[in-house]
């Protein structure tokens, strides 16, 4: 039997209860998997009505793995490469710092010291192929400078080779300027490289320059080296120039080449600074000067107006020394030890009164002879004079212009006072006769006085002692 299906649908079975055509369905076909597509295709669309909010989007490109990975291997190298910029630089800062302040530390730099320029030794000209090659450099001073000064730091060993510094005078710079030629003769690169030579300064207008080596410990004789110093003084005619101060301060330099400075130079305050070197000066002028050295003698002709202090060890002391007193003062003073010490002295007066000026002058050692010859002093004017020695010989002689007290001590032998017969002259010119009073003596010490007028008996004083050895004064 046949039923008639005339029943009406059920909601079920209905595609759509609300629209009374059902969509068709699109006959496009769909597209392939993969590929690149920004439209939109409706899955559906309504005759009538309202459409429906569903819509499906293709999906973009799928990337593969490898390359996802490059990709985030590409930011964050990025990344790190930023960080390291940034980490790299503050610490190059603080490592830049670091290393300025290791290297002053390495070269012994003083810390009063502003280091305006420096060239490393592998870096300054050179003007030699052969062996010994030869680098050098040359610094410009201002003349006007309050203070100039020379320093080196830096100890050498064993070898090493001579170091010399010398002033000699130049037609080749201007009248305002000074200047200081380094130069290095070296055997070995190794050496060379250890050094270096920089301008400096200190507060207060001082100009100068420095010579600096790292620790040297030669080896053997290739690594000999050479280093001369020259402060080049320009000339300005017939009357020296005149530089305010200064002052060197070079360990293990000889100044031996100093010459006649007084033909070209004179320094207001002068400071020449050694040790293990000597220090000679054939002609030099000062208002006040200073020099030092050890194990190394002092040797030359030193004119200084106000003060002049000689000081060594283990060397001698050999001068002429012209001092000239200002403010109505005159200062010298002459130390050693184990080495003797011998001196012509000038004594001579700034003042133009004689009477109010005033002269100190000490002559001080161990283990070694004293022969010191006062050859001229201002008649009226005071003198007080020492000169001490120990298992030497002491001998000190005062011209005739000498009013005053004496004293001789030593031990073991007997003082001798000698009087000497050119001496007898009056120096006033007034015919009167020199009067020597011996007012104690003993075995190994006596003293008294001379003088032409009883009232300046006292007006100086004059001190010989040693130990062991024989004391002698000329009067």
């Amino acid at each position: 039997m046949i039923i008639a299906d005339d029943t009406p649908q059920s909601p079920v079975k209905s595609p759509n209860p609300t629209h009374p055509h059902p969509p068709s369905l699109s006959q496009d076909p769909p597209p392939s998997y993969g590929a690149a597509q920004t439209s939109q295709t409706p899955l559906m669309q309504s005759n009538a009505g309202p459409s429906h909010p569903y819509t499906i989007t293709s999906a973009p490109q799928g990337e593969s793995p490898a390359r996802r990975f490059f990709k985030a291997f590409a930011v964050a190298l990025l990344i790190w490469v930023l960080f390291g910029v940034f980490v790299g630089t503050s610490i190059n800062v603080r490592t830049s710092r670091h290393a300025v302040f290791q290297e002053r530390e390495s070269y012994d730099i003083p810390k009063d010291l502003h280091l305006d320029s420096c060239v490393n030794g592998p870096d300054m000209h050179s003007s030699s192929i052969f062996s010994p090659q030869t680098v050098s450099e040359s610094f410009k001073l201002p003349l006007s400078s309050k203070n100039l000064f020379i320093i080196s730091r830096g100890a050498s060993y064993g070898l090493g080779g001579p170091r010399t510094f010398s002033i000699v005078p130049s037609s080749d710079i201007s009248e305002d300027v000074v200047r200081v030629d380094v130069k290095i003769m070296y055997l070995h690169e190794d050496m060379l490289a250890r050094t270096k030579v920089c301008r400096v300064r200190r507060r207060g207008g001082e100009n100068g320059v420095g010579f600096f080596t790292l620790p040297l410990h030669p080896r053997n004789a290739e690594d000999w080296f050479y280093v001369d110093i020259v402060l080049n003084v320009p000339e300005v005619g017939y009357d020296p120039v005149k530089i305010q101060s200064f002052e060197t301060d070079l360990p293990q330099f000889q100044h031996s080449n100093l010459g006649s400075l007084s033909d070209f130079v004179e320094f207001d305050k002068l400071s020449l600074s050694s040790s293990n070197a000597k220090i000679d000066a054939k002609s030099l002028i000062a208002s006040n000067a200073h020099v030092e050295t050890s194990s190394g003698s002092i040797t030359g002709t030193y004119d200084a107006v106000g003060d002049l202090s000689l000081k060594t060890s283990n060397g001698k002391i050999e001068v002429t020394v012209n001092l000239t007193s200002s403010s109505n003062k005159g200062v010298l003073a002459m130390k050693n030890s184990n080495g003797r010490i011998e001196a012509d002295v000038n004594l001579l007066s700034g003042s133009g009164k004689a009477q109010d000026d005033h002269f100190t002058a000490s002559s001080i050692t161990s283990n070694g002879e004293i022969i010191l010859n006062v050859l001229s002093l201002p008649y009226e004017s005071s003198l007080n004079l020492e000169a001490k020695t120990s298992n030497q010989d002491a001998t000190v002689k005062v011209p005739q212009t000498f009013e005053g007290h004496y004293t001789l001590s030593t031990s073991n032998a007997a003082p001798a006072l000698h009087r000497d017969e050119r001496s007898e002259n009056d120096p006033a010119g007034e015919g009167r006769a020199r009067q020597v009073v011996s007012k104690s003596r003993m075995k190994s010490w006596m003293q008294g006085n001379v003088y032409w007028e009883k009232e300046h008996e006292n007006r100086s004083d004059v001190r010989v002692r040693s130990s062991n050895a024989r004391v002698t004064l000329w009067i």
